[in-house]
């Protein structure tokens, strides 16, 4: 060590490693990743913290009205594999900064797809959020450009209905919500 050489972390040894072998770095960044679980996860208290915190929003009411109005970015999760992909297939997301996201809703938005999409799956219990809900009252603290994910990789981006639905179906068919 010492003769002022800095040692790379395990989180700069990718980078440090791409410099090295003269390989093309690529890094996708998502804020928030939601949509249908594939791994086993035997009850809500065992989902990752995204899964958990859309379980607890639809079933499980606690967040204030503030947090309801505030904004959020975020992708479904398959979003996320086939950007993956799309950046292992095209060259020109070498060494490229992409970010995979759907544009910011406020977390409302999740509790209106998921009372969209619970009637025509039987559904109950989803909770109601805020009351006479106005989109006028909400803030989008941040806003990401996708002019690169759109641009290099060409994917599209999953709905909030879609992927609330897909979401929702998941944890009923584990057997999680009250139909």
């Amino acid at each position: 060590m010492g003769h002022g050489r800095h040692q790379p972390t395990l989180r700069e040894l990718p980078y440090a490693l791409s410099i090295a072998q003269n390989w093309a770095l690529n890094t996708m960044d998502s804020i928030q990743i939601f949509g249908p679980n594939l791994h086993e996860v035997d009850k809500p208290e065992h989902l990752n913290t995204s899964s958990l915190v859309l379980f607890n929003r639809f079933f499980k009411p606690t967040s204030t009205e503030q947090e309801l109005l505030f904004g959020i970015s975020w992708a479904d999760v398959r979003d996320v594999a086939e950007a993956h992909v799309a950046a292992l297939e095209k060259e020109e997301a070498g060494d490229e900064r992409i970010v995979v996201s759907a544009p910011a809703i406020p977390n409302q938005e999740f509790i209106e797809a998921a009372k969209r999409a619970a009637g025509p799956l039987g559904i109950k219990s989803v909770q109601i959020g805020i009351r006479n809900y106005a989109p006028a009252r909400t803030t989008t603290a941040i806003r990401f450009s996708t002019a690169k994910m759109d641009r290099i990789l060409g994917i599209k981006i999953t709905s909030v209905d879609d992927s609330i639905r897909d979401t929702v179906a998941d944890f009923k068919e584990r057997g999680w919500v009250p139909a």
